[in-house]
């Protein structure tokens, strides 16, 4: 990695994570006994190219503080913010506004990695591969390199339906389904969030600057929990490991 790049890292956790029909948030729930976020934590914790985790929660979360988390985890690159928005897009925002306020870094050397709190199975190889690959992509053409995205070919035939009817087969060709990380430069990022408060992903937002994101090809086991059957998926991958 070029050592004058630092990277931010940002997790948003301020979610409910209302498909997982849980009373609890659901980067809450444990698989093998640990909460769904150590995991990400973890593997960000245990990466040498990021300088810096912000790990935003909801204002009202009282949950995380009761995980004790530090026992098994380094904490000494983390930082714990109540500062989560109503949506993704805002808590990502609020993450790198604290950046800004708090890091007097020059930010035209910042990158920003963004990862889903509840997708605990990224491989710290990936992301290393990752951070390369998108440090590499920026360095040919820092004007319109930005960042990228990992993200998997579509495996399965595409259909769009009306009132539970095919309507038509869209091909897959050049069709990818976006995963996290995604990793941009800081000021690119803070500028297409701030005009974006409703983008699912931080790639979407970039794209409306008429960026067009690297992508990076990941692996199917770095899903993301959503679903009660993911929990059971990711447990069997996990002590497979």
């Amino acid at each position: 990695m070029n050592s004058e790049h630092k990277i931010f890292a940002v997790i948003p956790a301020a979610g409910i994570g209302s498909r997982m029909q849980s009373q609890i948030p659901k980067q809450y729930l444990k698989i093998n006994d640990f909460p769904i976020i150590f995991y990400a934590l973890q593997t960000l914790i245990n990466c040498p190219q990021i300088c810096q985790i912000l790990l935003v929660l909801s204002p009202q979360d009282k949950i995380f503080s009761t995980l004790n988390l530090e026992k098994f985890l380094d904490f000494s690159k983390v930082k714990i913010l109540k500062i989560g928005g109503q949506t993704r897009a805002e808590s990502v925002l609020n993450g790198l506004q604290y950046v800004k306020q708090n890091f007097h870094e020059n930010s035209q050397k910042i990158f920003a990695l963004i990862h889903d709190a509840a997708r605990p199975l990224l491989k710290q190889q990936t992301l290393q591969k990752f951070i390369q690959q998108i440090l590499l992509f920026y360095q040919q053409n820092p004007s319109q390199n930005v960042g990228g995205l990992l993200a998997m070919p579509l495996a399965d035939t595409l259909k769009s339906e009306k009132n539970q009817q095919v309507i038509k087969t869209i091909p897959r060709e050049h069709l990818f389904l976006a995963q996290t990380p995604q990793m941009f430069l800081f000021d690119v990022l803070f500028s297409a969030l701030q005009n974006c408060s409703d983008c699912t992903d931080e790639s979407s937002a970039v794209e409306k600057l008429n960026y067009h994101p690297l992508l990076v090809e990941g692996e199917r086991s770095n899903f993301k929990i959503t679903y009660p059957n993911d929990l059971q998926l990711a447990e069997i991958l996990l002590k497979s490991k």
